[in-house]
């Protein structure tokens, strides 16, 4: 009887475990912050190189996460912000946000990232949810007005959120739970202010989540389609150093 030929291991899983045993994945490249959000309470730490730490506001509290803990949301007082950094900012060049979440009302506008103050001058760019679907703006520097808002469906539970802003191809980007990505071009440069970055608000205490999340990282780099499929990691998620 013919011994019987060993199956080869998925070309993804193996990838991932090689970069993982034998050397820094490349999703470390580029990457301004990721925050697992595994903490109780109180301040959220960065788990890069940056030191990114985000403030508490509201005593947000931790809920079960996709990986661990995450950040759990009441869509009125509970939030997480960053003083501005230049490095959190992204008007002209590519960048990329990568988030779970999993809400517990659907009611209203609800912001997931975000970078930006009351006033038109003063707001780069949100990840938010309305009406069943995420949209993704940068701001052209008058209030209320954006360069471009691309939009795809959200399933009840936990999603896993992508958007980028492609200079070279002048698009913004959508794509969720590994799915085909949403393209819409983009209308000019857009506003790169000294704003507060936030999770789970909109600009200057509007646009609160309900829910939870987890898992944010922020690149300044487009992402191939391989480390997107990797951070979806079959629907399990992947978590830093990746």
């Amino acid at each position: 009887m013919r011994p019987r030929r060993a199956r080869k291991m998925p070309f993804l899983l193996q990838s991932l475990l090689t970069s993982q045993d034998t050397g820094p994945s490349s999703l470390l490249t580029g990457l301004v912050a990721y925050w697992t959000l595994n903490e109780a309470s109180g301040s959220r730490a960065d788990s890069g190189t940056n030191g990114f730490t985000l403030t508490d506001n509201g005593s947000t509290p931790s809920g079960t996460g996709k990986i661990g803990n995450g950040a759990s949301m009441n869509g009125s007082t509970q939030f997480l912000t960053r003083a501005h950094n230049a490095a959190l900012s992204f008007a002209n060049t590519d960048f990329t946000i990568g988030t779970w979440f999993n809400q517990s009302s659907t009611a209203g506008v609800q912001a997931i990232v975000g970078k930006g103050g009351a006033v038109g001058t003063q707001q780069d760019y949100l990840l938010y949810i309305n009406a069943g679907n995420a949209n993704f703006h940068t701001y052209n520097g008058n209030e209320g007005t954006w360069r471009a808002n691309p939009q795809v469906a959200v399933s009840a539970g936990w999603n896993y959120l992508l958007a980028w802003q492609d200079v070279t191809a002048n698009a913004l980007v959508l794509q969720i739970n590994n799915g085909t990505p949403v393209s819409v071009v983009r209308n000019g440069v857009a506003t790169s202010s000294s704003s507060t970055f936030s999770l789970g608000m909109g600009f200057a205490s509007t646009y609160f989540l309900i829910g939870t999340q987890d898992e944010i990282g922020i690149w300044n780099r487009l992402l191939t389609a391989g480390e997107r499929t990797a951070l979806w990691y079959g629907g399990a998620g992947l978590t830093h150093p990746f």
